[in-house]
């Protein structure tokens, strides 16, 4: 194995932000007054609205089948304890719970084995990390063993006093599963993946936004809103966008994809601005694409899809004929192209058919309308059916036959 392999600080990272949700879910119904932090004071923090810290975490994830050290000489343990000496706020009498979170386990009869939630016996505790700060000849935990011992006995009995060690803790691979059973009742019946995913993907977005300080603390009404919201998104009348999100996409591969098909060609009949035909090409994309999650996924079948896809086309033609009444009697080439501009614009603003009443991402409508054009039956332009028949017989003729 290359010295340099990061995997096992990359995983004790993802292990922390992934255990941080974890965190947030429990707490939003027993901390509703507190905030979580990320890598501020600790790994995680807890603290009031008034900037009080209750609870500090440090996380410690070890490889399946390797053993974390957690011995009275540990530099783990030790290194651990000098974080909480040096700050004031974590020595107070009535400072912080200060809790080891470690997928190892403490060996039977060391400090931390008796610093367990259950079975505490912070004397004995007391006892044999005096007896190892003493005793110990390590270089590498030298100054926190005298940071130790320069402590009075009271302020290190204190300190263990609030020293929580939760060793075995459940893997990375394991929190997911964790995080779904603490959410309970609130993830939607047979909807139980996708709801998840919804919710790590705004977890992950939050933790960076924390990790990179542009947000200092999250906290549980937040995370009650946004956990109603994302349920809302499942009920009968409304519907979960699964796709990327626009900007996630390389619109010159997009038009790489699509820039042949018939609603592009058609598009191009009106006159459009290249930006306006790229996002129609990208919601025509995305439009598609969520269709075939929501099909995959049983959010939406396919009677729903077709009545749908008739409100369209019924909007549609009603706009398509009352164009052509508009139009003058001997109209020119751009009045045309000017009267199917409009009618495109019309069209696209339209928020007046939706897959579903609550269901208000508007590039489904917009996307779903370029499928139809697609499809070559309906169109824009005043003379789109006569110009796609133009253009099928040019397709038709060999190549070289005369004309």
């Amino acid at each position: 194995m290359s010295d340099h392999d990061a995997s096992s600080s990359a995983l004790g990272y993802m292990y922390q932000v992934k255990w941080a949700l974890l965190e947030l879910v429990r707490g939003a119904h027993t901390r509703p007054d507190q905030t979580l932090t990320l890598e501020s004071l600790d790994d995680i923090g807890w603290q009031s609205d008034s900037g009080s810290v209750k609870e500090l975490l440090q996380l410690k994830h070890h490889k399946s089948g390797a053993s974390g050290d957690l011995t009275d000489t540990s530099s783990d343990v030790w290194r651990t304890l000098k974080v909480w000496l040096d700050d004031a706020r974590f020595m107070e009498l009535n400072g912080p719970v200060l809790s080891i979170v470690t997928t190892s386990e403490a060996p039977f009869d060391s400090a931390m084995s008796f610093l367990r939630p259950e079975e505490r016996d912070e004397d004995e505790a007391l006892r044999l990390l005096n007896s190892a700060a003493t005793e110990s000849r390590s270089l590498t935990t030298e100054v926190s063993r005298s940071a130790w011992l320069l402590r009075t006995e009271a302020e290190r009995r204190g300190l263990l006093s609030r020293v929580r060690v939760l060793d075995l803790s459940t893997s990375i691979e394991g929190v997911d599963e964790l995080v779904r059973r603490a959410l309970g009742v609130a993830i939607p019946i047979g909807f139980e993946n996708i709801f998840l995913d919804r919710i790590w993907a705004w977890w992950f977005r939050v933790a960076v936004d924390l990790l990179a300080k542009r947000r200092t603390w999250i906290d549980g009404l937040t995370f009650h809103r946004v956990v109603s919201n994302i349920r809302d998104q499942f009920a009968a009348d409304n519907l979960v966008t699964t796709v990327d999100d626009s900007s996630e996409y390389d619109q010159q591969k997009l038009m790489g994809a699509h820039g042949g098909r018939l609603f592009v060609q058609q598009l191009g009949w009106l006159g459009l601005r290249q930006r306006q035909v790229e996002k129609a090409v990208l919601d025509y994309h995305r439009a598609i694409t969520q269709t075939t999650d929501w099909i995959d996924g049983n959010l939406l079948q396919m009677k729903e899809l077709e009545i749908f896809k008739e409100r369209l086309i019924d909007e549609w033609e009603n706009s398509y004929d009352d164009m052509l009444n508009r139009l003058p009697e001997g109209a020119t080439e751009n009045d045309k192209s000017e009267a199917g501009r409009e009618l495109f614009v019309s069209l696209r603003d339209s928020p007046s058919v939706q897959i579903r009443d609550k269901y208000t991402d508007s590039f489904y409508s917009r996307g779903s309308r370029c499928e139809i054009a697609d499809g070559g039956t309906h169109g824009w332009h005043p003379d789109f059916e006569e110009l796609i028949r133009s253009i099928t017989v040019e397709r038709a003729e060999p190549e070289g036959a005369d004309v």
